[in-house]
Protein backbone atom coordinates (compact mmCIF):
# COMPACT_ATOMS: atom_id res chain seq x y z
CA UNK A 1 0.00 0.00 0.00
CA UNK A 2 1.42 3.41 -0.92
CA UNK A 3 1.95 6.03 1.84
CA UNK A 4 -1.04 8.18 0.83
CA UNK A 5 -3.44 5.22 0.94
CA UNK A 6 -1.93 4.10 4.23
CA UNK A 7 -2.44 7.56 5.75
CA UNK A 8 -6.04 7.75 4.49
CA UNK A 9 -6.79 4.29 5.88
CA UNK A 10 -5.39 5.29 9.29
CA UNK A 11 -7.46 8.50 9.38
CA UNK A 12 -10.64 6.57 8.50
CA UNK A 13 -9.87 3.96 11.15
CA UNK A 14 -9.50 6.67 13.82
CA UNK A 15 -12.69 8.42 12.68
CA UNK A 16 -14.69 5.21 12.91
CA UNK A 17 -13.19 4.37 16.29
CA UNK A 18 -13.65 7.80 17.91
CA UNK A 19 -16.91 8.94 16.23
CA UNK A 20 -16.19 12.67 16.60
CA UNK A 21 -18.93 15.32 16.77
CA UNK A 22 -18.39 17.53 13.71
CA UNK A 23 -19.99 20.98 13.47
CA UNK A 24 -20.83 22.04 9.91
CA UNK A 25 -21.93 25.45 8.67
CA UNK A 26 -23.48 24.80 5.27
CA UNK A 27 -26.42 25.67 3.05
CA UNK A 28 -29.57 23.61 2.53
CA UNK A 29 -28.49 22.47 -0.94
CA UNK A 30 -25.56 20.35 0.23
CA UNK A 31 -26.60 19.71 3.82
CA UNK A 32 -27.82 16.14 3.39
CA UNK A 33 -24.89 15.20 1.12
CA UNK A 34 -22.38 16.49 3.67
CA UNK A 35 -24.16 14.81 6.59
CA UNK A 36 -24.36 11.48 4.76
CA UNK A 37 -20.69 11.61 3.81
CA UNK A 38 -19.68 12.29 7.43
CA UNK A 39 -21.92 9.49 8.68
CA UNK A 40 -20.39 7.12 6.12
CA UNK A 41 -16.85 7.75 7.38
CA UNK A 42 -17.83 7.50 11.05
CA UNK A 43 -18.41 11.10 12.12
CA UNK A 44 -21.41 12.48 13.99
CA UNK A 45 -22.51 15.55 12.03
CA UNK A 46 -24.26 18.59 13.47
CA UNK A 47 -25.59 20.66 10.59
CA UNK A 48 -25.94 24.44 10.94
CA UNK A 49 -27.36 26.75 8.29
CA UNK A 50 -26.88 30.10 9.99
CA UNK A 51 -23.67 31.49 11.48
CA UNK A 52 -25.64 32.80 14.46
CA UNK A 53 -26.05 29.19 15.60
CA UNK A 54 -22.34 28.42 15.82
CA UNK A 55 -21.62 29.95 19.23
CA UNK A 56 -24.51 28.27 21.13
CA UNK A 57 -23.73 24.97 19.43
CA UNK A 58 -20.03 25.22 20.29
CA UNK A 59 -20.94 26.03 23.90
CA UNK A 60 -23.16 22.96 23.99
CA UNK A 61 -20.29 20.88 22.65
CA UNK A 62 -18.01 22.25 25.40
CA UNK A 63 -20.58 21.31 28.03
CA UNK A 64 -20.40 17.71 26.86
CA UNK A 65 -16.68 17.75 26.08
CA UNK A 66 -16.07 14.73 28.27
CA UNK A 67 -18.46 12.71 26.13
CA UNK A 68 -17.17 14.05 22.80
CA UNK A 69 -13.84 13.18 21.22
CA UNK A 70 -11.39 15.17 19.14
CA UNK A 71 -9.61 13.52 16.22
CA UNK A 72 -6.14 14.85 15.43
Amino acid sequence: MNPLNQTAAEILRRLREQKPLILNLTNNVVQSITANMLLAVGGVPVMLTHSGNTRPTAQLRQRYAGKCRHVE
